[in-house]
């Protein structure tokens, strides 16, 4: 009874993926983990592009048909049972990817980009063609960095991917944040 009740209280309602809660807690632990075993961790941010229009347009339960059909191509492309999809907030999803480079992580985000794109999603009032955009951060931390600071930096990313079009991904870079 208890675990269905934290299995209840860990879980978006709508996209049945887990919730932010769920996500901060596996995302303190798993980044404490990271530091301890000195391994990378990466995180996705992810972004409906143009999701504002669908629920004006549409309807929120349009709106509520694409979140749930996204959450579940973004779950269906991630990796192995311990990367961690979670809804965010509003039209956002985040997805921790444990023990995972840089390289990796692109090539995990990439896919997640595809797989939503591909074709289009099927809501109540037909099928809709969204994209995504994506922010991506991966490294080994340090013990002075902090679980926060890692998911600003692939917001940072993302707010990159919104600004040059949208439909992409990008890595985190502070180089390249600096210069754009």
């Amino acid at each position: 009874m208890n675990r269905r009740l934290q299995q209840l209280s860990d879980t978006d309602q709508l996209t049945n993926i887990s919730n932010r809660r769920s996500l901060d807690r596996y995302l303190k632990h798993t980044f404490q983990r990271a530091i301890v075993d000195g391994k990378s961790i990466a995180l996705l941010l992810i972004d409906v592009d143009h999701f504002k229009p669908v629920n004006d347009t549409h309807g929120h339960q349009a709106g509520d048909d694409c979140l749930k059909e996204i959450a579940g191509r973004i779950q269906a492309h991630s990796r192995w049972p311990a990367d961690m999809v979670a809804r965010y907030g509003g039209e956002e999803f985040c997805v921790v990817l444990p023990d995972t480079d840089e390289q990796t992580a692109v090539m995990v985000a990439e896919r997640v980009r595809e797989g939503v794109e591909a074709k289009p999603i099927a809501t109540r009032v037909g099928p809709l063609e969204l994209t995504i955009s994506l922010g991506v951060h991966a490294a080994v931390p340090a013990p002075e960095d902090t679980s926060e600071g890692f998911l600003e930096r692939a917001d940072q990313a993302l707010y990159r991917s919104k600004q040059e079009g949208r439909n992409r991904v990008t890595l985190y870079s502070e180089h390249v944040l600096e210069n754009g």
